[in-house]
């Protein structure tokens, strides 16, 4: 039958939509409606018949006789609720569906069990789903979930409940193709198995499952006469989907093992507890919660902060007012219902919102703490070279300390309405429940796992750490063995695993470095810029590997070095140049030297006759002789102009700095000196700002592009961004008097301020980082600049949050 319906969907497709009047879908739809009406009709009487207190009496003649092949358990409300809907007595109904021999016929082989009534049953059960199948096809509808369990589930639960009774008797004697004689009346008749499990009975539970389905079928195509299916899913399966929790809740509830009556849970299909189980939880989940919701929002109503207008609110006002302060309102609004869903795709949106919103709406209370830091990473940068420059002069070269301090995880950013950006000052992250859109998926892949993976993987390398040294011991045990039994064989692995080979190569490559650059070995340069010790002094290292060199050999060598493309590291302890004082000529190189005599005199103005383009005669070349184009003498070309005028790479921008250093210095710029001067304007940020212009063109220039930007341009749009708030941030006192209790936004005038603009109250928390440094006016600065970063952590921002305290 599956695959049928599913053919059904291919060939019965049409081009264009069917619209079928009303007669053609009564036409369509009238035979399984009359076929499982009937059906409803003959469960319906099965259930009240074997739920009856009389059943024993009336099938056997005796109240004491009992089977356990006729599931005949005293249940009042499903009797009630047959008798009520039929009226008609037990002993009618049961003779209706032939379950006891009726007045006129004593022929015991006519009598019928209940379980004879399924598979006619399933069968209705497909037709409607065909018919169901072909009219939505046509008609270009796509096929919805109309009733509690699927055809599939249908055939399992009936399949189980054949199986229940199959289980209770041997079939060995039927195997052979024999029937079993068994007398009645004085007459001997042959019991087949097919005559046996047609005046068997199934469970009532199953019977009143049988039944609710069979109800949603006929209500389905009732309305799908009326083309009202789509208008009124949710309540014609909310109603029948009710009935069927209604009667899980109902057994569990009154289950008892000391009773076999009281049993029913046990009796239902295992496929129908299995599908309803959950549908049971999560509304329950959903109940539970909106009970809390209702009390916090009663108690909201209730209280009164001393304001007259509330005072004279009406309690229905009052709730009104109370609903729009609730925090869970922001995330209930966005839950949809409609009438076109079917009631378990409600319950389970309702659910989930309901359910998970603990998580999105008070992630402050069950997430990590919130990070207040009291400076950006910039700021505690420019200190930590303030202290090491300072460390520095008093010659104390102490080594420079990195450290990362990253925060927690937060959660999964939202869309707001400010659309797609790719920075993250510029995302919103609400407490609300949003659609999901790609974007943010991409931009949420594996950012709540990646904590949780570094935890396991430090977990892991500690674990392996541990297992490396118990290794280690064990086989530097062995080996000492070996000395002390005079055992020369060492085996490779063991002396792999005792980390002996390692310690040599690192005492050779020990051996190695003493030279130092200026070692023979050393004097290579490393191409690699990645590997270049920027705390290194190289002069230094030239003195220390060779002592008794001269100052002419030592600055040889250090030109030699520097020709073939060595590096000059960041320090510096050769001092300052000083010339001599009574040296005056010290720079001659630009003085041109000539002796003069009087043939040469005579002779002063003899080059004025030579053409322009001819060279001048030397030893190497002593003939006149004259070039095909004049030589340009131009020690720069143009676009080494253009380099050092708008510089775009780190390269670049420092030779622009040191061009610009030596032409603004007076006297000669060694590299102490200028890293001096640098390092004094990188801690300007530390000071009062208000000493110079800003360049507010090249702070917002990265930001056009929408690209990421690069560690040196994130340093440099910091800094100038600091510089620029911190020199504008002028507020008065009278501007951020709000505090916490009249509903300040953020921390408040009485909390640490921004750390950027070191102003404003904070407001501002980033994800995943969980920083709050910022006030808003900082954030949108940042994200006109297209910073990517967190300026306290340096860590990716994914979204904000807005903190308001109400």
């Amino acid at each position: 039958m599956a695959v049928v319906l599913n053919r059904t969907h291919i060939y019965a497709a049409t081009r264009r939509r069917l619209q079928l009047r009303w007669t053609v879908r009564l036409v369509l739809r009238i035979v399984p409606i009359i076929w499982i009406s009937v059906h409803a009709v003959r469960l319906l009487q099965s259930i009240q018949c074997q739920t009856s207190p009389d059943f024993a009496e009336l099938r056997f003649g005796n109240s004491s006789m009992k089977s356990d092949l006729m599931f005949s358990y005293n249940n009042p409300f499903l009797n009630r609720l047959g008798a009520t809907i039929l009226g008609a007595t037990d002993e009618q109904s049961c003779r209706s569906v032939k379950m006891i021999l009726s007045e006129d016929d004593d022929d015991t082989r006519h009598i019928q069990g209940s379980l004879s009534a399924l598979w006619p049953l399933f069968l209705s059960f497909c037709l409607s789903n065909f018919i169901e199948s072909v009219s939505c096809t046509v008609q270009g509808r796509p096929h919805a979930s109309e009733v509690a369990m699927s055809l599939f589930e249908q055939s399992l639960a009936f399949a189980e409940a054949d199986a229940a009774i199959s289980n209770q008797l041997s079939w060995s004697s039927f195997a052979k193709g024999s029937g079993v004689k068994v007398a009645v009346n004085g007459t001997t008749i042959a019991l087949t198995r097919s005559m046996i499990m047609n005046r068997v009975n199934t469970a009532p539970e199953v019977l009143w499952i049988a039944f609710l389905c069979a109800i949603t079928h006929v209500t389905n195509h009732m309305l799908g006469v009326f083309d009202l299916q789509a208008k009124f899913r949710l309540y014609n399966t909310g109603i029948w989907a009710f009935c069927f929790i209604g009667t899980f809740i109902w057994s569990t509830v009154t289950f008892d093992l000391d009773d076999p009556a009281s049993q029913g849970l046990l009796r239902f299909p295992a496929v129908c507890i299995i599908g309803m189980v959950p549908h049971i939880l999560v509304l329950f989940g959903i109940i539970i919660c909106f009970s809390i919701y209702g009390i916090a929002l009663i108690l909201s109503a209730l209280s009164s902060r001393g304001d007259d207008e509330r005072a004279s609110m009406s309690f229905r006002q009052r709730l009104m007012h109370a609903h729009q302060n609730m925090q869970a309102n922001i995330s209930l609004s966005e839950i949809r219902i409609t009438r076109e869903m079917d009631i378990y795709t409600a319950l389970l949106r309702t659910g989930f919102t309901a359910v998970t919103m603990a998580s999105e709406a008070v992630y402050l209370n069950e997430d990590r703490g919130v990070s207040v830091q009291s400076h950006t990473w910039l700021d505690n940068a420019r200190l930590q070279e303030a202290e090491e420059m300072q460390r520095n002069w008093s010659g104390l070269g102490l080594t420079n300390s990195q450290y990362d301090n990253i925060g927690a995880i937060g959660l999964v950013p939202v869309q707001g309405k400010y659309g797609y950006s790719a920075n993250g000052y510029a995302r919103e992250r609400a407490a609300q429940k949003v659609p999901k859109g790609g974007v943010d998926r991409s931009i949420r892949n594996g950012v709540g796992a990646a904590e949780r993976s570094a935890r396991w993987l430090m977990a892991l390398e500690l674990f392996l750490t541990v297992h490396r040294l118990f290794a280690r011991i064990s086989a530097l045990i062995l080996l000492w063995m070996f000395r002390v039994a005079r055992i020369r064989a060492q085996p490779a692995w063991l002396l792999q695993m005792a980390n002996r080979s390692s310690e040599r190569k690192e005492s050779k490559d020990e051996d190695k470095s003493k030279d130092g650059p200026g070692g023979s070995g050393s004097r290579t340069v490393d191409e690699n810029p990645l590997a270049r010790p920027e705390n290194q002094d190289i002069e230094a290292e030239f003195r220390r590997s060779e002592p008794s060199m001269n100052e002419e050999y030592l600055e040889s060598e250090l030109y030699t070095y520097w020709l073939r493309g060595g590096w000059w590291g960041g320090h510096d302890s050769s001092g300052d140049f000083r010339p001599a004082a009574f040296d005056d000529d010290w720079d001659a190189t630009s003085v041109v030297t000539a002796t003069t005599t009087d043939g040469d005199s005579q002779d002063e103005y003899a080059w004025e006759s030579e053409e322009d383009g001819q060279k001048t005669p030397t030893g190497r070349s002593p003939r006149r002789s004259r070039d095909e184009s004049s030589v340009i003498d131009s020690p720069f070309s143009m676009n080494d102009f253009a380099r050092l005028l708008q510089p775009k790479s780190r390269e670049e921008r420092e030779h622009a700095r040191n061009l610009a250093a030596h032409l603004q210095s007076d006297k000669i710029m060694t590299r102490s000196q200028y890293r001096r001067i640098e390092s004094l304007q990188r801690t300007r940020i530390l000071t009062n700002p208000g000493s110079g212009p800003i360049n507010e063109g090249v702070m917002a220039a990265p930001g056009r592009s929408g690209r990421k930007l690069s560690p040196e341009d994130e340093e440099r749009v910091l800094e100038q961004l600091l510089l620029a708030r911190r020199q504008s941030a002028a507020v008065p006192a009278s501007m951020s008097a709000s505090t916490w209790q009249d509903g300040a936004a953020g921390l408040g005038s009485g909390g640490p301020p921004c750390v950027v603009c070191q102003s404003s109250p904070r407001s501002i928390i980033v994800w995943p980082c969980r920083c709050l440094s910022l006030c808003d006016e900082c954030r949108v600065s940042l994200a006109i600049n297209n910073f990517d970063k967190c300026v306290c952590c340096r860590r990716d921002v994914i979204s904000f949050s807005r903190i308001f305290v109400p």
